[in-house]
């Protein structure tokens, strides 16, 4: 989602266009890697001729690129760029021997997240030694704040992201995702 001007007018040095090809950028997540025209329409609300100009503008760049179907994705041109930032990101250095000490004291994988607008984001990981592993989250995974134990921790202890996702509808994602915000909160007070 783009940030509406904080000042409450238009800034001359702000390019739409841009602000639009980068909330289509947006709609792309892990569980959502493939979209359609009207899928994009639908989930940006801008018109169809729009977004199909952005997305042609966006192939001839190389960021996305349309396979059989007509479905959209994303290139690795966008991966690159992130894995730019976040080499840049001096908080994962200072956070690897922490994160090694817990996987090797309690042989599971121990994760580094960040909060982010739609969920805690993994910028590290450090694997432990037991036979189980969980590969699904990787570098970059984001995780709603309400489906794993590390999210949830993000979430109880700022009021601002609590208040947000409290507000929201929660989808389940397993069994034992908590949908009900009466039962998150509780989770939420005892953490």
């Amino acid at each position: 989602m783009i940030p509406d001007d904080q000042e409450g007018g238009e800034n001359k040095n702000i390019v739409g266009s841009v602000l639009k090809a980068c909330q289509l950028m947006e709609c792309f997540t892990r569980e959502t890697p493939a979209l359609t025209l009207n899928a994009m329409t639908s989930a940006t609300g801008m018109n169809k001729t729009t977004v199909h100009r952005l997305a042609a503008t966006l192939i001839r760049a190389g960021w996305l690129t349309r396979g059989d179907g007509g479905t959209y994705r994303l290139t690795m041109k966008p991966f690159r760029v992130g894995a730019v930032a976040l080499a840049d990101l001096s908080l994962r250095d200072e956070a690897e021997p922490f994160l090694r000490h817990l996987a090797d004291r309690f042989g599971d994988t121990a994760y580094l997240m960040i909060p982010g607008a739609e969920g805690a984001v993994c910028v590290e990981r450090a694997q432990g030694n037991n036979p189980v592993v969980v590969n699904s989250v990787g570098v970059g995974t984001v995780l709603p704040y309400h489906t794993a134990a590390g999210p949830v921790v993000l979430l109880a202890h700022s009021d601002e992201l609590r208040e947000r996702w409290l507000g929201r509808d929660l989808d389940q994602y397993t069994s034992h995702t908590l949908t009900d915000r009466t039962s998150l909160a509780a989770r939420l007070d005892a953490v």
